[in-house]
């Protein structure tokens, strides 16, 4: 299919299909970047170009029973191209640059156990309507710039969303981010597609995606577009940042009251969904567990009360180590709490038992004494 005929230079030619092997019905589609192709303000022919016998023929395409009374009318961010028919009822196109404004409408980038979500409310001139009954997805490009190829294919890599109620929402995989630097958010209505890169919009904040020990980080550059890097996990450390002895107000039991600091490599763990936790062990063995308060974007907080080591059953000498849990997006890490210098003991005053948490080749423990 061509916008053109034998006597004319073409405009753009794209390949069509055969509809069940009957060379009588042709399928094509001609995307924006050919249409953008077109001379402005001026009609141009649709031709169907034919090779016979080594030899082009060119016939044009009328509209048969397509009622193309009034105009119908495909626009992108840039051009806006008119379909009608001349007086023998041969579609003609029609481009010109397009004044409309299009909001992406992007309110959310997420992550959960399936990869990365993105949600929003398209408008177009400051309405959805165009976008009734409309199809979503994303497409991809790599650091290069090169669209992002279905493993194994020459075929571009889309990842299809749904679209409900004016909004929409896109679940792209994790395993088909791994070579993604930028998205390409795609809309395509009755008589509307937009391309157009992926924008923050009204997201304020990014949050970071973990799977199979990759972190997938986002960030923004110019007119606020949407990067993603990839990166390794890599060591997960956990240090403790302060430590002193204080007394239960309830209950009236000396503790060790604890501060650490938690390094993911950028993984923030202040949200809800981020659980942390302490594990007490003695020689590999569980002794108990408990929930660690979150403190800013990457601090963590408890108190380990002399109760917890006095039905642990220590003998004397006895050492507890600690290691810190990590539960986000499916995924558990455990880190050693780590600390080069501690030394603070406090004493049971029932059983008077006293215990001094220290650090032993870097790591933290506590030792009955």
């Amino acid at each position: 299919t061509t916008a053109s005929n034998s006597k004319e230079t073409p405009k753009f030619e794209v390949k069509s299909t055969v509809v069940n092997k009957d060379y009588s019905q042709l399928k094509t589609t001609i995307e924006f970047d050919d249409l953008s192709k077109l001379d402005s303000n001026e009609n141009t022919k649709l031709y169907v170009k034919r090779v016979v016998n080594g030899k082009d023929t060119y016939t044009e395409i009328k509209t048969g029973n397509v009622d193309l009374s009034e105009p119908f009318e495909i626009e992108n961010k840039e051009i806006l191209v008119s379909v009608t028919k001349d007086e023998n009822g041969s579609i003609q196109l029609n481009k010109k640059a397009s004044t409309s404004v299009f909001e992406q409408g992007v309110s959310k980038i997420e992550w959960n156990l399936k990869g990365m979500v993105v949600e929003g409310s398209p408008k177009i001139n400051g309405t959805n309507t165009a976008f009734n009954n409309a199809k979503v997805s994303m497409v991809f490009k790599d650091a290069n710039g090169e669209y992002v190829k279905e493993k194994g294919t020459s075929n571009i890599l889309e990842v299809r969303g749904s679209y409900t109620d004016g909004k929409y929402k896109i679940t792209i995989p994790y395993e088909n981010l791994t070579d993604v630097k930028t998205f390409e958010l795609r809309l395509i209505g009755s008589n509307i597609q937009i391309s157009d890169v992926l924008r923050q919009g009204s997201v304020t904040n990014f949050r970071t995606g973990l799977k199979d020990d990759k972190v997938f980080k986002l960030s923004t550059c110019d007119d606020k577009v949407v990067n993603l890097t990839v990166e390794d996990l890599g060591e997960v450390t956990c240090v403790l940042t302060n430590s002193r002895v204080t007394t239960d107000k309830t209950t009236n039991i000396k503790q060790f009251s604890i501060n650490a600091d938690i390094d993911m490599n950028g993984i923030d763990i202040a949200p809800v969904d981020v659980k942390c936790s302490i594990v007490a062990k003695k020689g590999g063995v569980t002794l108990f567990e408990q929930a660690l308060t979150k403190t800013g974007n990457n601090g963590v907080k408890t108190n380990l009360s002399a109760t917890k080591f006095v039905n642990a059953k220590l003998s004397q000498n006895d050492e507890v180590s600690f290691t810190i849990k990590v539960q986000y997006l499916g995924q558990v890490i455990e880190s050693d709490l780590r600390s080069n210098k501690v030394s603070v003991q406090m004493t049971d005053d029932t059983s008077n038992q006293t215990f001094e948490m220290k650090s032993k080749d870097g790591k933290v423990i506590v030792v009955r004494k």
